[in-house]
């Protein structure tokens, strides 16, 4: 097979697109504007400290499994994984403290110091969010479902009462208010919302799969860092002959009105049969399509995820009661996701992730020191003053965590801070979103935009702006999907060479 395919973005979507492809003998010339590859998925080196710039935690590791092993390699020989307990250390404003567990008897004892009769219902929700992944997984998350008549040839196709069964007709909140009454098990809970970058007040309650995943499938740290995940698909990929080409930005992608035909890069137009594009879809309709301006306004009126404020901190000295990952609590939800989705304003009050990868690689930080990846939920960039907006949530950050017994302001050695607009000028991500679009509300998984383009032949979209979303997983299955659709379009049985893995 001589067809040949041009990537566009360097993320984790456009990785596993390549590899798939490539695998099923296509011509791969993937193409990243950055100086690296991972998009999101990097790492900041500030002297002797290393940090994570994008996600600190893997979930449903079989997913990343599956690409190697597709390819003909074992993931193991590249990248060591290791399961974290507790998964979470979390901190309430009255000075509670409750870490989450695997062990799901664990995580019973541990909410029934908070509230014993939240404690009786917690397994009872455990089965409904085993229950939710059950019935959605296969069709929404490891297929590409908008491929309908392809899904009733498979004989995959759900029946029209799914949406009943994976509750999509009820919030989030609405639902986890029928299990829980106590606030902080609420929040507990209601935080799962943002692995979306959604307001656990308006997203469907389909998402309280979540918990279901990251509790009971496990959560897992990667050895080295989660950098690791993109230097060893490198390797492959350099391995499998795919072309890499850094530090280059596609300027459009040409067209004739029925088909994608090529890119330009600069001057230069380059010609291939298909485009899979892992950028971020309303950007691509934006800037590097041209054309189609009625459909690039239906795009930009899709709610853009919530989008985050990051930093890096090298902070002295050992926190005996942090762990890997922490969440400090803000002491009003429902006032900080208004905030965030409804003024589209840096909360004052804000929920605050803490992750300290040193305390599993030591080598992350010096002696004696400890490396915080310090991540608060904002609103996309909508022309706000991020400059003075940055000082001010610094600040706020540390009068809060000083609340809770930790003082950090004279201990920090080296810092970095990323902000949505950081976000949308690096990754070219629609309005420095994080996530892509946002699912707030019952029909928002139905308009996130395909893997297929419906407008243009041979234009293929993959990434969190697509299908099935955001997160390490769900963004390598928007590769997989792609590649599929492209394979079944050239008469190449996927299933042959997955099966063959």
């Amino acid at each position: 097979m001589n067809k040949r395919v041009a990537v566009i973005g360097g993320g984790l979507g456009g990785l596993s697109a390549a590899i798939y492809l490539r695998k099923m003998g296509y011509e791969i010339d993937l193409y990243e504007k950055n100086d690296s590859l991972g998009g999101k998925l990097n790492q900041n080196i500030l002297g002797q400290y290393r940090f994570d710039t994008g996600p600190t935690l893997l979930t449903m590791p079989f997913v990343l499994e599956r690409i190697f092993r597709f390819a003909g390699y074992q993931m193991d020989k590249y990248i060591e994984i290791a399961e974290i307990d507790p998964i979470s250390k979390n901190f309430f404003k009255d000075g509670t403290i409750l870490d989450t567990h695997k062990d799901l008897d664990k995580m019973q004892k541990n909410i029934s110091e908070i509230s014993v009769e939240d404690s009786e219902k917690f397994r009872e929700f455990m089965e409904y969010s085993k229950r939710l992944y059950e019935l959605a997984a296969e069709i929404f998350l490891f297929e590409p479902f908008h491929e309908v008549s392809r899904l009733w040839q498979e004989k995959k196709m759900p029946p029209i009462n799914t949406a009943f069964k994976i509750d999509a007709f009820k919030t989030m909140q609405e639902r986890l208010q029928e299990y829980f009454k106590n606030e902080k098990v609420l929040q507990l809970f209601g935080r799962f919302a943002t692995y979306n970058g959604s307001n656990p007040y308006q997203i469907p309650a389909t998402l309280n799969i979540i918990p279901h995943v990251e509790f009971s499938m496990g959560s897992y740290y990667v050895k080295v860092g989660m950098y690791k995940i993109v230097e060893s698909l490198q390797s492959i990929m350099k391995d499998m002959g795919i072309n890499i080409f850094l530090n280059t930005q596609i300027t459009e992608i040409l067209h004739d009105r029925v088909a994608v035909n090529g890119i330009r890069v600069g001057e230069e137009v380059i010609n291939y049969d298909r485009i899979v594009a892992n950028s971020d879809v309303v950007y691509t309709f934006s800037t590097m399509i041209k054309g189609f301006p009625d459909y690039t306004i239906k795009l930009r009126k899709l709610e853009p995820s919530l989008s985050g404020m990051l930093f890096h901190w090298g902070v002295k000295g050992r926190h005996e009661q942090l762990a890997l990952h922490n969440v400090f609590f803000s002491d009003d939800y429902k006032k900080e996701f208004d905030t965030i989705f409804h003024s589209h304003t840096h909360p004052n009050n804000a929920t605050i992730y803490v992750s300290v990868s040193s305390k599993i690689d030591s080598n992350h930080a010096p002696d004696g020191c400890e490396n915080w990846y310090v991540l608060l939920n904002m609103p996309y960039h909508s022309g706000q003053d991020w400059e003075s907006a940055t000082q001010r949530v610094r600040q706020s950050v540390l009068s809060d965590l000083k609340t809770h017994g930790i003082d950090i302001s004279d201990k920090i050695e080296c810092e970095d801070a990323f902000t949505p607009l950081d976000f949308k000028n690096k990754y070219f991500s629609n309005r420095g979103s994080i996530y892509g679009i946002s699912s707030n509300s019952m029909m928002a998984a139905f308009q996130r935009p395909a893997n297929r383009s419906r407008l243009l032949k041979n234009l293929y979209f993959t990434g969190g702006s697509s299908h099935p979303g955001g997160g390490v997983p769900l963004v390598i299955l928007s590769g997989r999907h792609a590649a599929k659709i492209i394979a079944l379009e050239d008469g190449i049985n996927f299933q042959d060479f997955e099966s063959g893995e």
